[in-house]
C-alpha cells in the first residue's frame, strides 16, 4: 500500500507543471494579474460607493479602497493556508449530513508518511476544479477573521451594514476561490503582504513596487503600508512585486 502511494504521487508529479518556468508562466501567475485588474476592481468600486462620506484626503481617495481588497484578499490567503496545514495533517474522514455538518474520524498523520504526499497531490489536482471543493467553509472563517481582528476600524468609513452585503460575500468567496489554489500546489505559492513584509518595513526594489504619486526619494525609504501583495513563488522567488506606499520613517 505504501509502494503504491508513493507511485501515485510521484507519477502525478511528472505530469504537473513547472511552476518555477520563466518561460511559460502558470494559469495562477497569469490569474494572479487579471485578479487585481478585475476582482479587485470591482471590489474598490463597490467600496468607494459605500462610503458615508467622500473625503479630500489624498489616501482615502486613492488608497484606502484598495487597501481594505488587499486585507481580505489576505486574510483569505490565511485561511486557506491554515485549512491545507489540518488537512495535511489530521485530516477528517466521514459523512456529511444535510445541514452540512461533517462527523467522522478525525486521523493524526506523521510529517514523513508517504499518505500525507499522495495528499497533497489530491489537493492539488482537485483545487483546479470548482466542481471538487466547496469554499463555503473558507469564507465563513475570512468574515469572521476580519470581524474580529480588524472590526470597526477597517470598515469604519463605509455604510455600517457592509459587513452583511452580498458584494463583499462575493468578493471574499473569489478571494477564498483563488487563494485554495494557491496554497494547494505541491510548490505552495505565497503572498508578502502586510502581516509578513520579509525585510520588516524596509522598502526593497526588487520585491517591492512603489504606487503612484509615492515615488522613493532616497535610497533609506519604508513602507506605509501594501496595498496588493507580492506574489512569490517556490524559494521565494518573487513573481509579481507588492504594491506598496511609501513613508518617509520605519514607524510611521
Amino acid at each position: 500500500m505504501r509502494q503504491l502511494t508513493k507511485e501515485h504521487a510521484r507519477q502525478t508529479e511528472l505530469h504537473a507543471e513547472n511552476i518555477s518556468s520563466t518561460n511559460r508562466p502558470s494559469d495562477l501567475e497569469r490569474n494572479y494579474e487579471h485578479f487585481c485588474a478585475y476582482q479587485r476592481l470591482d471590489f474598490t468600486e463597490f467600496l468607494r460607493s459605500s462610503r458615508l462620506t467622500n473625503s479630500k484626503d489624498k489616501w482615502t481617495e486613492e488608497y484606502e479602497d484598495t487597501y481594505v481588497a488587499c486585507i481580505i484578499f489576505e486574510r483569505s490567503y490565511e485561511a486557506a493556508r491554515s485549512l491545507r496545514k489540518a488537512v495535511l495533517s489530521t485530516p477528517l474522514f466521514g459523512e456529511q449530513s444535510e445541514k452540512g455538518k461533517i462527523t467522522g474520524v478525525r486521523v493524526n498523520i506523521d510529517k514523513n508518511s508517504p499518505i500525507r504526499e499522495s495528499l497533497k497531490v489530491i489537493l492539488k489536482e482537485t483545487a483546479g476544479d470548482a466542481n471538487q471543493y466547496d469554499v463555503s467553509s473558507l469564507v465563513e472563517k475570512t468574515l469572521a477573521a476580519i470581524s474580529e481582528q480588524e472590526g470597526k476600524d477597517l470598515f469604519a468609513c463605509y455604510d455600517p451594514k457592509i459587513l452583511g452585503t452580498e458584494d463583499l460575500k462575493k468578493y471574499v468567496k473569489e478571494c477564498c476561490s483563488y487563494t485554495w489554489k494557491l496554497v494547494c500546489q505541491t510548490s505552495a505559492y505565497q503572498i508578502e503582504g502586510n502581516r509578513n513584509l520579509a525585510q520588516g518595513k524596509r522598502f526593497n526594489p526588487l520585491r517591492h513596487q512603489a504606487c503612484s504619486g509615492s515615488t522613493p526619494t532616497s535610497h533609506d525609504v519604508y513602507i506605509h503600508a501594501v496595498i496588493w501583495p507580492g506574489l512569490l513563488g517556490p524559494s521565494s522567488s518573487v513573481i509579481r512585486k507588492a504594491e506598496v506606499l511609501l513613508s518617509d520613517r520605519s514607524g510611521s
